[in-house]
């Protein structure tokens, strides 16, 4: 039983980056935002017409599954010491995202962000550094 769940786990690390590029694609072909001058946090923001998708599909889904990912590596009796403390980031970095989704900010920068602006802008920040 376990190693069905710790493949299940790894494999989740696969399915991830497709469904978060499939989901993107899609949000893009219903709401066709300027995605050179603006970020993905556009598509999840407040008065986005695709902002559920994006935020469940996106941001929370793909968060979850970098997360179970995370465990699987820790899980893995292949990975020595140096691979578990690895996957500690990759947990970070998947929290970081799925929060992302739930603190979703405001379209366009404004000079004076709400609360969950700034929450929603440090969240999205960090899965970057804590992955590389």
């Amino acid at each position: 039983m376990a190693n069905k769940l710790d493949r299940f786990l790894l494999i989740c690390g696969v399915l991830g980056t497709p469904v978060f590029l499939l989901s993107t694609v899609l949000a893009r072909l219903v709401y066709p935002y300027p995605y050179v001058s603006q970020t993905i946090s556009s598509l999840g923001a407040t008065g986005s017409p695709v902002k559920t998708l994006a935020n469940i599909f996106i941001f929370n889904l793909f968060g979850v599954f970098i997360i179970l990912f995370a465990l699987g590596v820790f899980r893995s009796s292949e990975v020595r010491a140096v691979g578990k403390f690895s996957s500690i980031f990759f947990l970070l970095a998947g929290v970081s995202m799925f929060l992302v989704g739930i603190f979703s900010g405001s379209a366009v920068q404004v000079d004076h962000p709400t609360a969950v602006d700034n929450i929603h802008n440090n969240f999205a920040f960090y899965p970057f550094p804590l992955i590389a």
